[in-house]
C-alpha cells in the first residue's frame, strides 16, 4: 500500500503538471493557426531594425535628422512671418508709390491715372498689376475677352512714354540718391512741347541729389532747358560725332553757341561790329534791320505782329502819337525811321534793285555808326516805354506818357 500511495502521488503531480501546459499548447496552437512567413519575416525585420536604431552610429545620425527637421520647422513659421511682414510692406509701397506715380503724371498733364495698382506673384515670380483710368472708366493692363479696351490700345506712344517717366522718377524719390549714378536716355521721346519741358524741369530737380546725373538726347532744346539751370561749374557737355569713316568719338560740345538765340547771334554780330569793326560787314549790314525788328515785335507785340514790316510799324507809332496814344517818343520815331532807311538800303525786299551793289560797296565807316545807334535804340531804357505800351489798359481815353531819349 505504501508502494501504491508513493506511486498515485507521483502520477498526481506529473498529472497537474501537464494540466498546466494545456494553456501554452492552447495559445501556440492558436499562433499557429494565424501566424504565416511573412508576418514572422515583417516582425523579425522589425526587430533587428530596432536593433540598429540602438547602435552608436545610427543613433547619433538619427538625433543630427531630428534636429535639422526641428530647424526645418523653425525656418517655416520664421518664412511665414516674413511673408507676412512682406506682404504688409509691399501692400504699403504700392499704395505710395500710386500716389507718387500719380502725382508725376499731373505733374506730366496727362489725362489718365494709374488704377489699382497691385503686388502680384504670378508662377511664383513677384511682380506688379496695374490698370489705368480715363475719363472715369477703368482699363486693364491686358486686354479681356471678348476685346475691349486695354493698355495697348487706350494709351499713345506720347502717355506711355509719360507713364515710364512717372515710373521712374516716382522710383527715384524712394532711393537714396547720393551715391547713384542716374542715366537718362533719350526721356521725351513722343512727348509734346508741354511734357517735354516738364520733363526737363522734373530732370534738373534731380541735380546735387545724385552722385552723378547723366542725360542722353537727340533734343538740343532739352539739353539747352538742362544747361541753362545747371551747375556751370559741374556740368560737362559732350557729343558723338564722326571720326572719319572708321566710326566715331566724343568730344566735348559748345552748347553755348547753340543755345544762343537768334537775336542773341545777331546782337553779337552787330556789337562786335560796332566797337571793334570785328566781323564782315556783309553779314552785319543785313542784320541790322533783322535785329530792329527782333526787338520791336517782342516789345510792341499788339503793334507789330507777324507779316508787318518795319515801315509799317513806324507809321503806326506816328498814328498812335498822333492821337495821344504814344508808344514811341517823337524823337524814337524819328531815330527808328532813320535807322530804317539806312537797313533798307540792304535789304532785298524792301528794294527790289541796288539792294546787292549797295551791300558789295557798303562803307564800313558808315555801317560802324549806324550800328552803334541801332544798339543804343534797343537797349536804352529811356528811348522805350515799354512797360507802359504793354501793361496800357483798354480804355480809348487813356492817355499816357512816353519818355524821350
Amino acid at each position: 500500500m505504501a508502494s501504491y500511495r508513493q506511486i498515485e502521488e507521483e502520477v498526481r503531480i506529473l498529472s497537474a503538471s501537464l494540466v498546466g501546459q494545456n494553456a501554452a499548447v492552447k495559445k501556440a496552437k492558436a499562433h499557429s493557426n494565424e501566424g504565416n512567413a511573412v508576418t514572422a519575416q515583417v516582425r523579425l525585420e522589425h526587430l533587428q531594425a530596432i536593433q540598429r536604431r540602438l547602435q552608436p552610429e545610427v543613433d547619433a545620425a538619427c538625433r543630427d535628422y531630428l534636429a535639422a527637421k526641428e530647424k526645418k520647422t523653425e525656418a517655416e513659421q520664421q518664412k511665414a512671418r516674413v511673408r507676412t511682414e512682406l506682404d504688409n510692406h509691399r501692400n504699403s509701397v504700392f499704395g505710395n508709390s500710386e500716389t507718387a506715380i500719380n502725382r508725376f503724371l499731373d505733374i506730366f498733364f496727362a489725362d489718365f491715372t494709374l488704377d489699382k495698382l497691385r503686388p502680384s506673384d504670378a508662377r511664383g515670380v513677384p511682380s506688379s498689376n496695374y490698370g489705368v483710368r480715363i475719363d472715369n472708366h477703368s482699363v486693364p493692363l491686358i486686354p479681356s475677352w471678348p476685346p475691349g479696351p486695354s493698355f495697348r490700345t487706350a494709351l499713345s506712344a506720347g502717355d506711355r512714354s509719360t507713364l515710364a517717366l512717372a515710373f521712374f522718377f516716382a522710383s527715384l524719390e524712394q532711393c537714396d540718391l547720393r551715391d547713384t549714378i542716374v542715366v537718362i536716355d533719350d526721356p521725351i521721346s513722343s512727348l509734346d512741347e508741354a511734357r517735354a519741358f516738364a520733363t526737363a524741369q522734373e530732370i534738373s530737380k534731380l541735380e546735387g541729389k545724385c552722385r552723378q546725373l547723366i542725360v542722353l538726347s537727340h533734343s538740343r532744346p532739352l539739353l539747352c532747358q538742362l544747361w541753362e539751370r545747371a551747375d556751370k561749374d559741374t556740368t560737362a557737355t559732350l557729343e558723338i560725332c564722326d571720326a572719319g569713316t572708321d566710326g566715331s568719338t566724343i568730344a566735348r560740345w559748345n552748347i553755348e553757341a547753340v543755345a544762343a538765340t537768334e537775336f542773341d547771334r545777331l546782337y553779337r554780330l552787330v556789337e562786335n561790329y560796332a566797337e571793334d569793326s570785328q566781323g564782315d560787314p556783309h553779314h552785319v549790314a543785313p542784320a541790322l534791320r533783322i535785329l530792329l525788328e527782333s526787338f520791336l515785335r517782342v516789345g510792341f507785340v499788339t503793334h507789330f505782329p507777324p507779316g508787318w514790316q518795319l515801315g509799317r510799324f513806324i507809321d503806326r507809332a506816328k498814328q498812335l502819337l498822333a492821337e495821344g496814344k504814344p508808344i514811341l517818343s517823337e524823337d524814337a520815331i524819328q531815330e527808328l525811321a532813320d535807322l530804317n532807311e539806312y537797313a533798307r538800303l540792304f535789304h532785298h525786299s524792301t528794294r527790289q534793285t541796288g539792294w546787292l551793289e549797295a551791300l558789295a560797296n557798303v562803307n564800313t565807316q558808315a555801317l560802324r555808326g549806324y550800328a552803334r545807334r541801332v544798339l543804343r535804340f534797343i537797349t536804352l531804357d529811356g528811348r522805350i516805354d515799354t512797360a507802359q505800351a504793354l501793361s496800357r489798359p483798354s480804355d480809348p481815353n487813356h492817355r499816357s506818357t512816353t519818355l524821350t531819349p
